[in-house]
């Protein structure tokens, strides 16, 4: 299981700072459980997580993926009570 961030809120950092930083960003990630948010001209444009934080992303996906999967999809034919205008 992953590191929460101490913040809760993630790290973000200019694709310039990563450029000076990898290692230390590497280190937040894997080492600190941070999650890093990269902002290219000022957007974010990538995220770095550890590796447990990414495979419980994986996890999580695969079991939502699953739960799509098991429930039936609403019936499109089915009959909606509409209520109209009643008279006066």
């Amino acid at each position: 299981m992953s590191k929460a961030s101490k913040t809760g809120d993630p790290k973000v950092i200019k694709a310039t700072e990563l450029h000076t930083r990898t290692r230390d960003v590497i280190e937040w990630a894997r080492i600190d459980g941070e999650t890093v948010v990269v902002e290219y001209f000022g957007r974010p444009a990538v995220v770095i997580l550890g590796y447990d934080a990414y495979q419980d992303y994986l996890a999580y996906r695969q079991r939502q993926a699953a739960e799509d999967t098991a429930s039936p999809p609403a019936a499109e034919d089915e009959a909606v009570p509409v209520e109209g205008p009643t008279s006066p």
